[in-house]
This record gives structure tokens, sequence and C-alpha cells, in this order.
């Protein structure tokens, strides 16, 4: 597929502009830096046209498949593991670089950037320092005028000089230009412009000395040089171009000679020649054959690796140990990035988007970023041979900064941030999780382990037939490589095989776990032409291409088709026209047909990007006019549908396809051809509404705008949370829902369907929730009462002293009902002091309030009157959890309430009690049975919901302790982890412990079960499953010196320690990376159940394991106990596997059992 390495040449300056074919100026990104490529394109030349300036090109498939997982030790159940590959070998952790290009850091402090850990400013270099960085890499211009005179030579020395003041290693990154270097761009210095070669030579050598002597001088000289900067094309065009390498040789070798010149006595520079598209294997062999053959003197071979962009982790990997046999050189990844969100902080347009973080398979998160860059760093630690040096990350701090000369610190000066949402700090510059990451050392992972179903391809069905899936889909391993693997798809239900349109069907990886997904798409009827989506091989088969055949490629890179992973990629150098056609045939005669086409390429109000001048999509031969479509391109990547109406062959068959006719230079894609029998579909006007006109405590009315259709709409189904529960005839345009439960919220839909059993997929949608019905009397009080007298505000009940009635307080405390129309009692401070010895329970229609002594005689102390106001709300319709992967949460009928204490002065001054002096004991009774996934939540700003208890009284309450003045519900918070669903063996503990905010999704839609958990995620979901240290208020134990104080987990490992439940390694070291073994579980476990005095029970069954002779002796009586308390079940034939690692599906079942004996 790609360039061998006796093909000729590579591309010549003026062909490099095909470099920028998908990314036009205006509406792409605005940010060239980015457009070097092509978004994605990795370009390998096909032929050297002789005697003229084109070149074709073939452009390299980049699959779009890649995802990540955490990396440390083991993983249970242990199906997949395979042994590394022979020829793989560790690198050595002492020398692993694990780098960052901070490039931009000068520009961002100058403009008001500044770079938060824990809150606390510090210098940027220490926190990436403490996080375990020891490489920076800074690039150098030689007149940035287009940057603001940012990162030229002066810069980099005082830059070089702070960072080898932090002891850490430093690459100067040349680009040998006034601006950005890449393949689609390597433009010569102004200065330089007018020199002949010679003088060119001698121009590099002379700067990259002068540059580095600066730096010698100044006890700056860097540990490693970068000659050039990807320089797939070539650098200093036209000279350097890569097609004639003989130049381009000549003119590295200046550069390379410049740092063996320049180097202090006793100090060698490693010297870099650094290409991008990291997945192509062929483009590198053929550059780096040529740069051997031509005895290049260079010592690493440097990559650039973009998971959206350069191909899957399997072609990174083969080409990275492909690239250490062959040459025998150490290989670098200098460039690798991936967003944590997705979100615009300066209206500046992202150059990574949903649509590249979809072709990946991995959703933009923090905790995707810190796989991505581990599984980066892990592929590289087990390079062939050893060889693998290391990863940089390319532009971490690069954050939006306030206005000064310019708009920001963009790509060029007067722009702005495109790359914010990839920086591993967030958009005001606190540090983010991800940071962690550069903890990483080879040797973290010792065995090849499965950590995740890359998406399948979709699949297109006709309505009502069941979709032909594919048997296995790949899976990524831990090490980078890519299997195909066995899968057992979900049942389809045949409803969703009814409603035109897509969705996603998920399944499981026999023999893993894992979860898998595919997307698939319901059309009317068969589409009849072959190879629609140009999938099929490397060539346009089934089609027939007359006219400049060289001018028409398949592409296969992320990013580019419209769907699948190829499109069909029209560009040549010089003017060219083809036709692209097929004949169908076997058509019936008589039926409308219509064909529909999908195509991109550059907006036409960008006057540099060139636009076919005959651009249409035809239709002829079938009997009857010939018809034909004018089509338009409206920009990368702006896919845009045209259509052909009124195919009625008269002789079987039809010639279908595109004539193009451009100027050298135009590029464009043609994807998605379809010719179908032209059904209908009944559709909804643009205004269509699903309207809740009334509720009731237990029904909803639904009311809904008809659809239209040209053989008449027959039915109409309506769904409620995702689920038909009617369907009702055409001419019905409502229905009553009945048999709700009241307080309950439901998501409702409704579809339209045609005489042919064809039914929509995007009709209107709705959200209700139900009210409670009204007020029924008070329980009566049980224990001594203070009955009260109505004084001054209607809506208060007011206690004083003289109402006060002898009660036997051995019954606990005294008690106050209030009736449903007053949601306030006032208690005077005589009154206060009368009862704060015991403590008071207010009781309210399904919610009891239980203050302590301490907070009524604090107040009594300050002779004020003490106000407790239990007010019932509705419950929202939208409560979310704060955190990636959250599906529903659903209210219930135990009610919503506001809780506030107010202190009144003798002069009527009000003071909130924001928080209490001590917990608060809330009591909310539902009407019906709770789920284990229930409790009480307070709902805080933004409709978001943090779990503060459950437990379980003897008489059907809910239970917690507050802290805090606010509104509390009764919720079940279900989280939607697409790898842990219905039937999986640890579904209700993993769901769970993330529903209560004890554990942490690790994707955006995910769980990873099936990866190792650390010491310090356990540590750490431990504390907060039994709320370790919430008493103490914090632990002052002296931290372990391997914990850093700003570290996220850092809190619970010290309230751990002062429990008592952690002790560290044998060093003294607590190892928060490491995997936590299963007899290390075991004894943190039977800790804890003694710090927290939480009750256990196996119902009196010892438990045993046939390993026991392998349990560490200091963990054998742990182990015992945590399985005599029924926290542990053996694994196969009754083992125990001491050893072996913990995975984080195995922590949340043990952590699971636990909290419910103490909770329940």
């Amino acid at each position: 597929m790609g360039v061998r390495a006796s093909e000729p040449g590579f591309f010549s300056s003026s062909r490099l502009l095909v470099g920028r074919l998908v990314a036009k100026t205006s509406d792409l990104l605005r940010f060239r830096r980015i457009r070097r490529t092509v978004p994605g394109f990795t370009m390998v030349p096909n032929s050297v046209q002789e005697g003229g300036p084109s070149v074709a090109f073939r452009i390299r498939r980049v699959a779009a498949l890649v995802a990540a997982a955490v990396l440390f030790s083991t993983m249970w159940p242990a199906i997949g593991v395979k042994p590394l590959a022979a020829e793989e070998a560790l690198s050595d952790p002492a020398t692993f670089i694990k780098g960052v290009d901070i490039s931009t850091l000068q520009a961002i402090e100058e403009h008001g950037g500044k770079f938060y850990d824990g809150g606390v400013e510090r210098d940027l270099l220490d926190i990436l320092r403490d996080r375990g960085v020891n490489y920076v890499r800074v690039r150098v211009w030689n007149n940035p005028v287009e940057a603001g005179g940012y990162n030229d030579a002066a810069h980099l020395v005082a830059l070089a000089q702070r960072v080898k003041a932090k002891g850490l290693g430093l690459l100067v990154d040349f680009h040998y230009s006034d601006f950005w270097a890449d393949p689609g761009r390597q433009t010569k210095p102004a200065a330089w412009a007018s020199l002949s070669f010679e003088q060119l030579k001698q121009a590099v050598y002379d700067y990259t000395a002068e540059v580095l002597s600066e730096l010698r001088n100044v006890g700056a000289y860097p540990d490693m040089v970068q000659v050039g900067n990807e320089i797939n094309n070539g650098i200093l065009h036209p000279d350097g171009a890569a097609s004639n390498f003989g130049n381009l040789a000549q003119l590295l070798a200046e550069g390379i000679r410049a740092v063996r010149d320049t180097a202090p006595p006793g100090r060698n520079a490693k010297v870099v020649l650094h290409l991008a598209n990291g997945g192509n294997n062929a483009q590198f062999r053929w550059f780096f054959d040529n740069a051997v053959n031509f005895g290049l003197d260079f010592d690493v071979i440097g990559v650039s690796y973009y998971p959206y962009w350069h191909g899957s982790f399997q072609d990174l990997k083969n080409n990275l140990n492909d690239l250490a046999v062959r040459y025998g050189k150490e290989i670098a990844v200098v460039e690798t990035a991936y967003p944590y969100t997705l979100a615009d902080c300066d209206g500046w347009e992202n150059a990574v988007r949903q649509r590249e973080t979809d072709a990946v398979g991995f959703a933009a998160s923090v905790e995707s970023q810190r796989l991505m860059l581990l599984t980066v760093m892990n592929t590289v630690a087990h390079v062939a041979g050893g060889k693998g040096l290391g990863v940089f990350y390319w532009e971490p701090a690069w954050i939006p900064v306030p206005s000064r000369s310019w708009d920001g610190v963009g790509w060029k000066s007067g722009e702005g941030n495109a790359w914010e949402n990839q920086a591993m700090f967030d958009c005001d510059g606190n540090a983010l999780p991800s940071l962690d990451a550069f903890r990483f050392l080879p040797g973290d992972l010792d065995e090849r382990r499965p950590i995740g179903a890359l998406p399948a391809q979709g699949v297109t069905t006709v309505a009502h037939e069941v979709p032909a899936l594919p048997a296995a889909v790949d899976v990524l391993y831990d090490d980078g490589s890519v299997e195909a693997l066995p899968v057992a798809w979900d049942a389809v239900d045949p409803d969703l095989l009814s409603r035109i349109g897509s969705f996603v069907l998920g399944g499981t990886v026999e023999g893993t776990g894992l979860r898998a997904k595919i997307g698939v798409t319901v059309v009317p009827s068969a589409n009849r032409v072959v190879n629609p989506g140009f999938e099929d091989g490397w060539t346009p088969v089934g089609w027939n291409v007359s006219g400049d055949t060289a001018a028409v490629k398949i592409d296969g890179n992320a990013g580019n088709p419209h769907t699948g992973n190829k499109a069909l990629n029209y560009w040549f150098g010089s003017p060219f026209a083809f036709t692209l056609s097929q004949t169908v045939t076997g058509l019936r005669n008589g039926q409308k047909y219509v064909l529909r086409g999908w195509v991109m390429g550059p907006w036409p109000g960008d006057t540099s990007q060139p636009q076919p001048t005959v651009y249409r999509m035809f239709a002829r031969d079938y009997g009857g006019p010939p018809l034909s479509v004018e089509l338009a391109n409206a920009g990368w990547p702006n896919w845009q549908s045209f259509e052909i109406r009124g195919i009625v062959p008269q002789n079987g068959q039809v010639t279908i396809g595109f004539d193009v006719q451009a100027p050298g230079g135009a590029w464009g894609f043609i994807d998605d051809v379809e010719l179908r029998e032209d059904v209908t579909v009944p559709s909804w006007p643009q205004d269509a509404r699903l309207s809740v006109t009334s509720v009731s405590p237990e029904s909803v009315r639904l009311e809904w705008t008809p659809a239209a259709d040209e053989s008449g709409v027959v039915g109409y189904k309506v769904y409620m949370d995702g689920r038909r529960i009617a369907t009702v005839s055409g001419d019905t345009y409502g229905y009553t829902v009945t048999g709700l439960a009241p307080g309950s919220t439901h998501a409702f839909k409704v579809e339209a369907g045609n005489a042919f059993d064809l039914w929509t997929s995007t009709g209107p949608s709705a959200t209700a929730t139900l009210p409670f019905p009204a007020s029924s009397p008070a329980p009566s009080p049980s224990g001594g009462t203070l009955p009260a007298a109505h004084v001054g505000d209607e809506n208060v009940l007011t206690v004083t002293p003289n109402r006060l009635e002898p009660s036997d307080r051995s019954k606990g405390p005294w008690s106050v009902v209030l009736p449903d129309s007053l949601p306030e009692v006032r208690l005077t401070p005589e009154a206060l002091a009368a009862i704060a010895g015991n403590g008071l329970r207010i009781r309210a229609r399904n919610v009891t309030l239980v203050l302590p002594s301490a907070v009524l005689r604090r107040a009594a102390d300050e002779s004020v009157s003490l106000a407790v106001r239990i007010r019932s709300v509705v419950a929202d319709t939208d409560y979310r959890m704060n955190g990636p992967g959250w599906g529903t949460v659903s209210a219930y009928d135990g009610g919503t309430y506001a809780v506030e204490l107010t202190k009144w002065s003798a002069d009527g001054r009000a003071v909130s009690l924001d928080t209490f002096e001590e917990p608060v004991e809330l009591r909310l009774k539902p009407s019906g049975l709770v789920s284990a996934l229930g409790g009480i939540y307070r709902i805080k700003e933004g409709r978001a919901v943090e779990y503060v208890g459950g437990r379980r009284t003897s008489d059907g309450e809910i239970a917690a302790f507050v802290r805090e003045s606010g509104t509390y519900a009764l919720l079940e918070v279900r989280p939607a982890l697409a790898d842990v669903t219905d039937g999986h063996w640890a579904y209700e503990a993993v769901l769970g412990m993330v529903a209560k905010g004890f554990a942490e999704p690790a994707a955006v839609d995910g769980f990873m079960p099936e990866r190792p958990v650390t010491r310090a995620e356990f540590v750490e979901w431990l504390v907060r499953a039994l709320r370790i240290g919430e008493e103490s208020g914090g632990a002052t134990v002296e931290p372990f010196a391997d914990v850093p104080r700003e570290a996220s987990y850092a809190r619970a490992v010290a309230a751990a320690r002062a429990a008592g439940i952690v002790e560290g390694k044998e060093n003294g070291m607590f190892a928060p990376d490491q995997t936590l073994t299963r007899e290390e579980t075991a004894a943190l476990l039977v800790r804890a159940v003694k710090a927290a005095n939480v009750g256990t029970s196996s119902g009196g069954i010892a438990r045993t394991f046939t390993d026991m002779a392998d349990v560490a002796p200091w963990a054998v009586e742990a182990v015992r106990a945590a399985a005599d308390a029924g926290l542990f079940e053996g694994g196969p034939a009754g083992r125990f596997e001491p050893k072996r690692g913990m995975t984080r599906a195995e922590a949340a079942q043990v952590l699971w059992r636990l909290y419910r004996s103490a909770e329940w």
C-alpha cells in the first residue's frame, strides 16, 4: 500500500500544499499547526510523473481504531493474557523519557496565564516535575514575526535556563523557518530566501551553531537536538524537498555537524530526525532508508503520533518495532496528545472535536487523556530491543489566557487557542489528574492484557431484517497491539428494526467481559449500489473511472469519511477531469428509485482553495431522460447530501455517477452513494411538539403534532423511558399514561408509522414530573412532645418553655410534629435551654430531622431563637451527578425537602446556619421499597447531586447525617456504564459504588472493570465508602514520601494511615500507583472494619482456600477474617490467588459488601 524504499523522490514544494487539502483556512481550525498533515492524512508517494510538476499520491489507510487503559500490574479474570512478543524488550526505567513540549509557556505567562496545583499557584515546571516529568522540548524559529517574537533564540535561551535549573532534560527543536514547519509547510526563513544552495547549507550550520553556542555559554546546552520538525517532505523548500533527497541530506548534515561541533567537552547531544504520521511504516522506511544511504549521522528516530490522525496503536507499534530492528536507533514519540474535553474555552474553534474522538472510540475526558498517554508510553516502553527512548506530550500547558495585544496565545498573533481542550490543565490553569500519567515507569506492566473493545464498523440493514453483524471485534491490548476476538452481540429489539434511523447495539467480547459497540442503521429499502462507501479495497471496486484516473484515490484516514473507514478522494496538481460511474442492473421496471450521494470539500468562500468547475451527480441510460443535480461543497468536514428522485427504469438498469472537472489543486471527497426504491417514510414537521397537557399524582396526558406521509400515517407508538408502552391509530394525537408513581419523573417520546410498517426515529419528546397527592394527616408522635402555640408568622410553629410537658428522657430526644401547613418550627432561647441536653426530633410528613444537643446548646448559649424549616419541594426533572458516565436519576416518592436552620436574635436579625456544629440526622420515609442504588442526595448548584447517606432503619426510613442546610432528595442514581451492564457479575456493586461517589468511572461511558486497581484508588474508595476520618476532620499524620500533598488521593491516604488502615511498604513508601494484591486488600479490609466499627457476619460459615500456603504470613489471618466475613469468595478451584492484582470490578464488589454491612 505504501511506497517502497526503491521508489523515487518525495514531494516538491508546490505539491506540499496538498498537505492542507482538507483543512480549509476559514472553516476548519484557523490553526495551521494542525493543518500540517491534512487532518489525519498520511500521504505516501505512489508515482512521480516525469517531465511534469505533479505527483500522484496514494493516501495510506489510517484505521480509526484506538482506546486505552491503566497499565499497572494484573487484572481479574485473567483471560486473554499473553506473553510479550519475544522481539520486544523493556526500556530502562532509569532513562525513560517522560517529556512535555511547553514552547508556548512564555507567551502564556506574559499574557496573564497562571497554573495551579490543588488550588495553589505554582511554577509550571515544578508542577510537571512533581508529577514525574523529566524532560522538556522547546521549539525555535528564526524570526517569528507572525508569533509576536516568541520562540526565537532569545526566548529559547531564557526558557532553557529555567528548564536546566529544575534538573530537567532539554530537547531543542529546530524548525529552520520563521514559523511553523511540518509536512505541509517547510518555508525558508525570509532572510534565507535568496541564498544559493551552498549559502543555504552554510546558513543552516551557522544558525544551528550560533543558537547552541548561546545555550552552552549559559550552561543550558541541550541533551537532544532535533534537526528539523516533521521533515517527511524535507526542509527549506524547494531546495531541501524530500523529492531531492541528496540536497535534503546535505542540509541535514550541516545541522548535525553544528550539533557535534558545539557540544561541550565530554557531552554529546543526541541528534533526532523527526517525521509525522507515526503509524505509516512505509513512509518512515522510505525516508530513513535514504537517510542511512546518504550517511546521515543521527541517533534517534522521532515520531509524531496523534491517535485521531495517525492510525491505530497497532500501526504505531508495528512501525516502531520495525524501525528499531531495521535501523538499530533509539525511538521517541516526540509529539502526542488527546482531548480531556470537547468544550471551547475561548470561542476559538478547537483543533480536535467529537468527530475525531468518535473515530478513535474513546470519548474526550480527563481519564481518556490519561489513558491515551499511558498507552503511548507503554507502547514505546516495549519497543523491540529496548530501543524505546520515551514520549513527549505536545503542549500540555497551552491554556487560554486573557487578551492583551492580541486575542490570546494562539497559533499566531491575533488568533485564539485551538489546543486548550488537549492541555493537561483546565481553562483556569488548574492541574488535571491526567498529569499523573507521568508517574509511569517501564516495568509497571509485565503481561499483555486486553483493555478495551474498539468501535466496530457500523452496519446497515433493511427495515425488519436482522442485521448481519461481525463475528469479531478489534480489541486493544495494553501494549498497543490490536487483535480480533469473538463477540456475542445483544439481542436486537424488533421495534428498533422498524424505525428508520440509527441505534447502537452492545455486545460482550467472549472470554474477556469487555463490552463492544456497533452502530446499526435501518433503511427503508436495500441499496443497489456496489461498494457504495468505497470500503472494498484501495481502488474503487465496482466503479468505472474514466478520464484523469490519477486524480482519484481511496482515502482511509480518520475524520475524513462520511461513514465507515474510507471515502473516495480526488486531487491533482494540474487541471483534471474524470467521470466516476456504475451501471446498476436488475431493477424493477416502473418502480420509482431515488439516488443519493454525499460530498465534501473546501468552502466556496475560501478563495485560496480552488473549486470544481463541473461538479454534478447524474442518472442516465434507464429508459428515460438523463437526470442530474449540481453539487456544492461546504468546507471540511461538512458533508452535504444530494439526491435525484423520479428515476423510473424501463430497461431494468440505470447508470449513476459523478462528473468532476477542476483546476489544479482542487480536492474533495465522495462517499455513501445510494440507489434505493423510493419508499416513503413518515416525516415530522419542523415545529413538531410532544406536549404534557396535564398531570396528576399517577398519570400524564400527552398530545402531539401530527406527522405526514404520502401513503398516510396509520399509527403512533408512545415510548416512556425508552420502552414502548402503547400504539394508537393514525388519527389519534393524544394518550394518557396511567399507573405512575407520585413524584416520579419520566421521559416520553412518540414515533409515527405508515402502511409499510416503517416508523420514524426522530419524533418529538417531552419530560414530566408527577406531583405528590394532597396533604394527609401528619403522623402522631411518640415519646416526649413539645406542644406549641402559633405566634407571629402564621406559617411558623413557635415553641415556648411554658408549653413544655414532662417526658421520659430515656426514650430519646424531645419530639415536635409539624403539620403540613406549617413548614417551620421556632424554638425560643428559653425552650432551647430546657431541651438542649437531650436533642430534638422534628417530624413532618415522610421526613424526620434529629438535631443533636450540640447544635441546640450552641444556640442556647448565644441566647438566640433557632428556626428549623423543613419544606417539601418538587423534584427536578434534570438532576445529574458530577462526573462522566451518568445515566438516569429518579426521585422516589418519599419526597424532596429543603432543610434550613436559622438563628434569630432578639432584635429580629436572622443568621443562616449554612453548616452545623455536629451532623444532623435526616430521615426520609418512602412509600415503597428502595433499591440498593437508592439513597439520600444533596442537591447542589446546577442540579448536581451528591450522595450523603443511605442507612436503612428498622421502621423503613432511609437515614443520613447531613452537615449543612440545603435541599435533600431520596433518589436512585443509575450510571450508564457501557462496559458494566445488567448481567455483569459485579453490576450492582459497580453501579452502587459509582452512583454514591465512592468510585469514579474510568472513562466518559465506562468503568473498565477488568483494569487493575491501584493502591491509591482502592484506599480512596475505601475511605469514602466508610467515611473514614470524617469525625476527626482530617488526619495530621506524617505523609508518605511518595504521596504528594497535592495528589487527589493524598487526603484519603492520610486518613487511612491515621486510622491504622495503611502502613506502607517495607521501604516506608506507600507505592500509590502499584496494583493492589488480593492479600493486601484483605489486610486493608480487616483493619477498616475495626477502624470504622463495622459489624460483619458470615452466618457462622468458615471459608478456606486451597492455596492458603501461598498467602504471606502477615496476611494469613486477614485473609481468613475477610473470607469469614463474606467479603471474599474463592476463584477457580477454590483458590484465593493472594499475589494476583485486584481488578476495579473486584475492588468495587468487596467494598460494596463492606458498605452494605455498615449501612444496612
